[in-house]
């Protein structure tokens, strides 16, 4: 768990915007850090209660929007304990009324959106990035739904940290790919350095490596790939030259939302090398591979493409 999201956490509970998710995760960081930290921090639970109540009269006196003391009492509860088994020695006691701006591709390509500290970002098709309201200015937060090519403006005072549903990116300056879908989440650095982290474990990630986060059994891992492959889609013609037919179904998954199911384990190992255009059809460019390969790939429905 990292400082900064912590405080746009606690920010978003206390004005009851926080997602289903978010709650989940409040909820289940509470629970860790009181078991882990009880025994030393509080000596009994009217202990905990009533430091609960002292932080929440100092949180209080900040809030604009005034509501009624008793529902905001049971909103406070969860951030209270984490703010103080964490240790951070703060309060987060600034709001404002900015507003969340919301970047979304709707249509049928990349698009590219520059956002005010100067960092790039190309949304793919069907993928939608929303920035902090405080963006820039306290945080430099957002949260990602779909794939997104980061190329993040260096300010060591201000970390980039991007929410992608249940983990974190956090960099000072660099460039990566994030792609997620029901089932995992990949972290693809092309330049620089990078932090992904949940609310139980951190892995950093140099150049042409990936960190892949199983949304399955809730687990961070870490392997070598080929960074450029990752962000072939941000481009409008793809030269690929002696990749793997598992490295090609990674491609196809990101630029047609096709996933090639394998038949015969083996052939994810051979390589091919092909050019095709974004805007060729998926059935043209299956043609090209099955022309000059011993194996085919045939589309199914379901947008499944079977290797055999």
């Amino acid at each position: 768990m990292e400082e900064e999201y912590f405080k746009i956490i606690v920010e978003k509970k206390l004005n009851e915007t926080t997602t289903t998710e978010e709650d989940k995760f409040l909820k289940k960081f509470e629970q860790t850090m009181l078991d882990k930290n009880k025994a030393n921090v509080f000596s009994d639970y009217s202990n905990r209660k009533n430091i609960n109540k002292d932080i929440f009269l100092k949180i209080n006196v900040h809030i604009k929007n005034k509501r009624k003391i008793k529902k905001r009492a049971k909103l406070l509860n969860i951030a209270a304990s984490a703010i103080i088994l964490f240790s951070f020695g703060f309060y987060y006691l600034y709001f404002n009324n900015e507003t969340e701006i919301v970047y979304q591709n709707n249509t049928n390509s990349p698009q590219k959106y520059t956002l005010i500290d100067g960092s790039i970002i190309t949304l793919n098709q069907n993928s939608k990035l929303v920035q902090d309201k405080n963006f820039n200015n306290k945080n430099r937060f957002v949260e990602l739904q779909g794939e997104a090519y980061f190329e993040i403006k260096k300010n060591k005072s201000i970390p980039f940290i991007i929410k992608t549903n249940i983990i974190f990116t956090k960099v000072i300056g660099t460039k990566f790919n994030i792609y997620s879908n029901e089932d995992n989440i990949k972290v693809s650095v092309n330049e620089g350095h990078v932090k992904v982290y949940d609310s139980k474990d951190t892995l950093d990630a140099t150049p042409n490596q990936q960190i892949t986060y199983n949304l399955k059994n809730n687990k961070l891992a870490e392997n070598s790939i080929k960074a450029e492959l990752f962000n072939l889609w941000t481009k409008d013609e793809y030269a690929l030259n002696n990749i793997t037919i598992a490295e090609l179904s990674r491609i196809f998954e990101s630029v047609y939302k096709h996933q090639i199911i394998f038949k015969n384990e083996k052939i994810k190992n051979m390589k091919i090398s092909i050019t095709f255009h974004r805007n060729d059809k998926i059935e043209t460019v299956l043609d090209k591979i099955n022309l000059i390969n011993e194996f085919k790939l045939t589309k199914k429905q379901n947008n499944m493409i079977e290797a055999y």
